[in-house]
């Protein structure tokens, strides 16, 4: 089954999923404030400004991001890529400050990068193409393998959604991707190893049964916005604040409720871009792809944790899921 190509009934539905965005957007915030209360030492002021800002960042995609917003991106991260060098060959280095967040924001670049690539002029793709190419050189200079991981898995959906003439190979892969990541993450946390990582992995996997047995002892409300620091082990490497977990660490600061807000959030998402592949697969494609990219990378390290990156991503999927008519060419690079 597709999305709807019935203009009266697309522009309904893409309604309807969005009044169900902007609930589970006011539920987080909501949530975010419950966690909070009666814990001075909570944080919810970076999360909510958080939220607040991608919400601005989604609309003003929609509303303002015209064919060339991908291919600004792209240009914007590859200039802040060339502006952290050599640093972005450091763990701590790069526009980020993290090589691991570093890949996911050049990931990112190289998506809109080639989105700009498949909607251009037949004489402008070429450099688009190259710079993509770049941006991807980029992931492999940070050495992130989870970061080329993410890349690779996302490069591989859209090349099925082009060969396919589809966005299902990006849009539906792309969230079995992270949802199938994201379980055997949660199990090796849980003291499995189906990856045979054995002690390779020892001290991220020991971050993520840190936040599991937060979340279990604090199913409810969690520890707050903040509160998983609170159990890093005294030292002076600052990356212990962080589960290295997006998904874990969630759910170690605002409980339950608070995963499946997230996780929901992500589901919508994958949702509302099957939506707008019947108007632009070129679009939906290339806004699976960033959202797989994040939500990939997302579920090893705290990428997440690192504004520019769920902010670019934010952009990004606001111009994806903008409004337009609907093209009669059959083939992603048929639209645009």
């Amino acid at each position: 089954m597709g999305a709807p190509t019935t203009p009266g009934i697309a522009t309904r539905a893409r309604r309807r999923l969005d009044a169900a965005g902007a609930l589970l957007v006011g539920l987080a915030g909501v949530w975010t404030l419950i966690t909070s209360a009666g814990r001075p030492a909570a944080r919810p002021v970076p999360v909510l400004g958080l939220i607040a800002a991608m919400v601005v960042l989604v609309v003003v995609g929609r509303r303002w991001g015209g064919r060339q917003l991908p291919g600004l991106v792209a240009v914007a991260v590859a200039g802040s890529l060339v502006l952290g060098f050599p640093e972005i060959l450091r763990a701590g280095g790069g526009p980020t400050g993290y090589a691991n967040a570093n890949a996911t924001l050049a990931s990112m670049g190289a998506v809109g990068a080639a989105a700009a690539a498949a909607s251009a002029p037949r004489r402008d793709r070429l450099q688009w193409a190259l710079l993509a190419a770049v941006l991807a050189a980029g992931v492999a200079a940070t050495q992130s393998v989870a970061g080329l991981l993410a890349l690779g898995t996302a490069a591989l959906l859209a090349l099925g959604s082009t060969l396919l003439r589809s966005a299902l190979p990006a849009v539906v892969g792309g969230l079995v991707a992270v949802s199938l990541t994201l379980g055997v993450t949660v199990a090796i946390a849980d003291g499995g190893d189906p990856l045979g990582l054995g002690e390779r992995a020892a001290l991220r996997t020991d971050l993520w049964a840190s936040a599991l047995s937060a979340l279990r002892d604090e199913p409810g409300r969690g520890l707050g916005p903040g509160g998983y620091e609170d159990l890093a082990p005294v030292s002076s490497d600052a990356d212990y604040r962080w589960a290295h977990h997006g998904y874990l660490q969630q759910g170690a600061e605002q409980g339950v409720p608070g995963v499946l807000l997230l996780l929901s959030v992500i589901g919508w998402a994958y949702g509302r871009l099957w939506l707008v592949s019947a108007a632009s697969s070129v679009r939906a494609v290339a806004g699976a792809s960033a959202l797989t990219v994040v939500g990939l990378h997302g579920s090893v390290d705290h990428v997440l944790h690192h504004a520019v990156v769920p902010l670019t991503g934010a952009l990004l999927f606001g111009w994806a899921t903008r409004g337009g008519r609907r093209a009669t060419a059959p083939g992603p690079a048929g639209r645009g």
